[in-house]
């Protein structure tokens, strides 16, 4: 659970002329599938004609297995992503789409991160690319 580490408060920039920003550093966990990431970095608000643009890049850290070996290991990733935050909706089916801003003009960027996180994970994870795989007189990699 990342406990509102993620949650940025954006009524000042909002109010700001198109084009302003402000950065805000991002340190905490992330909950993926049963297991968390540490996640550190920094994001970059832009306030944009229809809401707020997040610019993310951080580090991610978590558990998983070998896809040869299958012993467990830390991956790091650095990841970047992009978002937009929209502080109107056009339509209610839009919802499912699309982050918003919410009605006390707050930003939660952990569903971003989480999502960054996922599409980062290697398909094939190995815990070092000279992996042989489990031995079988040994049971060793």
């Amino acid at each position: 659970m990342n406990n509102g580490l993620f949650i940025f408060g954006a009524r000042r920039l909002l109010s700001e002329p198109t084009g302003e920003r402000q950065s805000e550093a991002l340190n905490g966990q992330i909950e993926l599938d049963g297991t968390s990431a540490n996640v550190t970095g920094e994001a970059r608000l832009t306030n944009i004609d229809d809401g707020i643009l997040a610019e993310l890049a951080f580090t991610a850290t978590f558990p998983l297995e070998c896809a040869r070996c299958l012993k467990q290991y830390s991956q790091t990733l650095q990841i970047e992503a992009t978002e937009v935050f929209a502080d109107k909706l056009e339509s209610p089916s839009e919802i499912e789409e699309q982050f918003t801003i919410s009605p006390t003009f707050q930003i939660d960027l952990s569903e971003p991160i989480r999502q960054a996180i996922i599409l980062s994970i290697p398909s094939f994870p190995l815990c070092q690319t000279t992996c042989k795989g489990i031995l079988e007189e040994t049971n060793e990699s």
